[in-house]
């Protein structure tokens, strides 16, 4: 037979492909079914004996090969499932690289094409309309060497920027809270930023001063006030955590008013 895996031509009776170890279940199931033989032989030779005593201690010995014979089923099927569990597993990831691969190759070089421009907001919306799209591997963008900086970009321009002019016209703390939420997050990006491509760095802490300035500028907090109710925005292990922030944000509005 053929190994449906790798295409070596195989023994149908071997429980695994020797070259690529790829489970053959015909041939595993064939070799629990003789061990199961095997082991019902054993039992059938054990009522041929007359002897009382002897039939309660070898009938002990068969109980014993009984649970051994189950323990062994389960021992097989579990490595078998384990096996075809792991072929499947490796199949469909050797899949989904692939498809982030092309997905790359299609697109990675109009998003750099993009940002080396300088259109920051043609670049984000080239960047959104990929995120929303169905195109298989799209979760390639998240691994975008820019990605870190165009959303950040994207809290600025959507939250910060978009909650400071709507604040000009009318205060609604419904409004200054999404967005002072969206400044705490510019300035946890800017904190974090050491990683970042270099020329993205400066960018990222220049967005960071920008929610900073709406946080002191805009709500009226100072940046002792901010840097306060900041790191009460970060959990035990110093990541943001967004409902201890919306929290700590609506306590001030309240405070405030």
């Amino acid at each position: 037979m053929i190994c449906e895996n790798c295409g070596a031509e195989i023994d149908a009776h071997e429980k695994a492909c020797p070259y690529c170890g790829h489970i053959n279940p015909a041939g595993a199931e064939e070799a629990y079914m003789d061990r199961l033989e095997d082991l019902q032989e054993d039992l059938e030779d054990l009522k041929d004996h007359g002897k009382r005593s002897e039939r309660e201690e070898l009938g002990k010995q068969g109980r014993r090969l009984v649970r051994t014979g189950l323990i062994l089923a389960l021992v097989i099927g579990g490595i078998i499932a384990g096996f075809m569990a792991m072929d499947r597993l490796w199949m469909r990831s050797a899949g989904d690289e692939k498809a982030l691969m092309e997905f790359q190759k299609k697109h990675f070089g109009e998003l750099d094409a993009l940002y080396e421009a300088g259109d920051d907001d043609a670049t984000l919306e080239y960047m959104i309309a990929l995120l929303d799209s169905e195109e298989k591997g799209v979760e390639a963008v998240y691994d975008w060497k820019h990605y870190d900086y165009m959303e950040a970009w994207w809290t600025y321009r959507d939250g910060v920027k978009a909650g400071e002019d709507l604040l000009k016209k009318e205060w609604t703390d419904e409004i200054a809270g999404e967005a002072m939420l969206d400044a705490f997050r510019l300035v946890d990006r800017a904190e974090h930023s050491g990683d970042l491509p270099k020329e993205d760095r400066n960018k990222v802490r220049d967005l960071g001063e920008k929610g900073m300035a709406f946080l002191t500028e805009v709500t009226g907090m100072t940046r002792e006030e901010a840097r306060e109710i900041y790191e009460a925005c970060l959990d035990e292990y110093g990541f943001f955590e967004w409902s201890a922030c919306r929290e700590k944000c609506g306590k001030y509005l309240e405070d405030r008013s």
